[in-house]
């Protein structure tokens, strides 16, 4: 059942709870950005506890705050068919997030954990740390401008080690500070299955980046990496420009706003000529002057300076 953006309010929820006891067999509910609330969610939850065979739930982009989110959590537990869970931007409070990630641990078959734009504190990220190595399935985790920091980004970091099957991580916005950073680095070499990274603003200097870039070169299936918005210089140019030869899949690698000069970006340039299956390569706003850029892109058109 798919009522996204449709401007369900509380009592429309209602409604749509009380059907749901008629529909056992339910496999998805995706019921994002709508207008419901707390409220809404206390009647969907009493009528979830029938929906056993759910594998999908999506309730992301609603106001449904902290007391909402613990109310969530006591239903989750039953939903052992649970492959996908989308509660990005629900404005979860403390309790609320150390709830629903405590419940995370009922759901191992987990494939797809979206939570961005809720404010974690820290005690949330070390349960969900305590949670992610119990699903063994886990593909996609999203926990984009999360307010994760480097105490509980420590955690996080270990228990990711344990996901070997993931395909796509997002961390971007998130002040995970160079400990975690390099700890995430160093695990890259178990991510066999990662297809996309995004760490946009991410505070990575340059230092930390040459070993982000040699993780990278583990990951055979890589197709696309974010970097944009962080501390990047020629170092870590040169390093990704040297690892560029080990992702055969890559087809995206996004350096905007970063601080390599012509030195970074003429080696990235030289790289590209042995990487055939790279089709954009983006270093919008970085210090490289205009002449460089002009040339740089007429020899390899993938090479992309404007911010279009």
């Amino acid at each position: 059942m798919c009522l996204d953006s449709v401007n369900l309010d509380d009592a429309s929820l209602l409604t749509l709870s009380q059907g749901l006891i008629q529909m056992p067999s339910i496999k998805g509910l995706m019921i994002g950005n709508n207008k419901f609330t707390c409220e809404g969610i206390s009647q969907l939850a009493q009528n979830l506890f029938h929906c056993i065979n759910l594998e999908k739930i999506d309730l992301s982009c609603n106001a449904i705050g902290d007391l909402g989110a613990q109310v969530l959590s006591t239903v989750l537990p039953n939903m052992k068919n649970l492959r996908t869970i989308n509660l990005s931007q629900i404005s979860t409070g403390p309790l609320g997030g150390l709830r629903i990630a405590k419940a995370l641990e009922s759901c191992d078959l987990l494939e797809e954990i979206l939570f961005s734009l809720n404010k974690l504190e820290k005690e949330v990220v070390y349960q969900l740390a305590v949670a992610l190595p119990m699903m063994a399935s886990l593909k996609i985790l999203d926990l984009h401008s999360c307010n994760l920091e480097a105490d509980g980004g420590s955690a996080l970091m270990a228990a990711l080690q344990s996901c070997w099957q993931i395909e796509d991580l997002c961390l971007s916005e998130n002040t995970l500070g160079e400990h975690c950073l390099l700890q995430l680095a160093e695990g890259l070499q178990n991510f066999k299955q990662l297809r996309k990274i995004n760490l946009k603003l991410c505070g990575i200097s340059d230092c930390v980046s040459r070993s982000l870039a040699v993780g990278f070169g583990c990951c055979k299936n890589l197709e696309e990496i974010i970097l944009s918005w962080n501390y990047i210089g020629d170092d870590g140019s040169l390093a990704l420009a040297c690892a560029l030869k080990e992702m055969r899949k890559l087809k995206k690698l996004d350096l905007d706003t970063n601080r390599i000069t012509e030195c970074g970006a003429e080696a990235i340039a030289i790289a590209l000529s042995g990487c055939s299956g790279i089709k954009v390569v983006r270093l919008w706003k970085n210090s490289v002057s205009k002449a460089m850029e002009e040339k740089l892109h007429s020899k390899d058109s993938r090479l992309h300076f404007s911010f279009f």
